[in-house]
């Protein structure tokens, strides 16, 4: 397959959003997406709050607590995304389904 030179043009319509009538399961994810990063930063506001209120930390020491639970919740997330997707790229293989672009 021959390889095509990517324009500046080229480049700007990768970025547009797709319509709507036809990429709804897009648009049903992005919304997924944006509400589970919206909750998870929520959360972590929320956790500052209890571990300074509930558990009697200094702000010094809240801030350390989160830190450590921020680094945990990055390594498990990590490593469930990794997990998830070797386990879904064969049953994807399986199935035939390949994303449409």
């Amino acid at each position: 397959m021959e390889r095509t030179k990517m324009t500046l043009k080229d480049l700007a319509v990768s970025f547009h959003f797709p319509k709507f009538s036809t990429s709804r399961d897009f648009y049903k994810a992005f919304g997924c997406r944006v509400c589970m990063l919206l909750s998870y930063q929520m959360i972590s506001v929320y956790q500052l709050y209890i571990v300074e209120d509930y558990v009697h930390q200094t702000k010094t020491e809240a801030a350390g607590t989160i830190a450590t639970m921020s680094i945990i919740t990055m390594v498990v997330s990590l490593t469930v995304s990794l997990t998830a997707s070797l386990i879904s790229g064969p049953i994807s293989d399986k199935m035939h389904t390949r994303a449409r672009y």
